[in-house]
């Protein structure tokens, strides 16, 4: 709801407060709606560095194919997140590593660049890894490389934009 607010699909009453705000790209730390977002974006980091921590950890009992599958997912997703974190919040902690410790959960910020950075990697990782066709509701190279071609957008990389989203 958020993401179609600041479309010009619908139009918030201002008596809505927060998503009124929210869909005049003000984010502030007291909007439920935000803090909503900010939460599913962490989450979804959590969960995929969970997942490639342990795929590394049971290799030996995964298959190789399985492993590939689930790594170039996983590696799709979590650019994509930290695309959007960047875009949205700008500076934000940058989290590639599941924290299971209340002493490692404090981070500082991190860039919207350094963020946009490891989202190209990742994205980038992702795309080599993932095949053409897939399963629906799978990623595939394709939407890889369409998110890492919007981040190039964003960044105003023109010619890598160009040649990522039209090779």
């Amino acid at each position: 709801m958020l993401r179609i607010g600041r479309s010009d699909e619908v139009a918030f009453r201002n008596d809505i407060s927060d998503i009124y705000s929210a869909s005049r790209f003000t984010n502030t730390t007291t909007n439920t709606y935000v803090q909503g977002m900010f939460y599913q974006f962490y989450n979804a980091l959590y969960r995929t560095n969970t997942i490639l921590e342990k795929l590394q950890e049971k290799s030996s009992i995964l298959s190789a194919d399985f492993i590939k599958s689930a790594k170039g997912e996983c590696l799709f997703i979590r650019g994509f997140y930290l695309f959007q974190l960047g875009k949205e919040f700008k500076d934000a902690p940058l989290k590639t590593v599941a924290s299971q410790s209340a002493a490692t959960f404090q981070q500082a910020k991190s860039s919207q660049h350094d963020i946009w950075e490891q989202a190209i990697t990742d994205l980038s990782s992702a795309a080599e890894i993932l095949p053409t066709t897939n399963s629906v509701g799978k990623p595939t190279k394709g939407t890889a490389l369409a998110a890492l071609g919007k981040i190039y957008l964003y960044e105003k990389e023109w010619q890598k934009c160009y040649d990522t989203l039209l090779p």
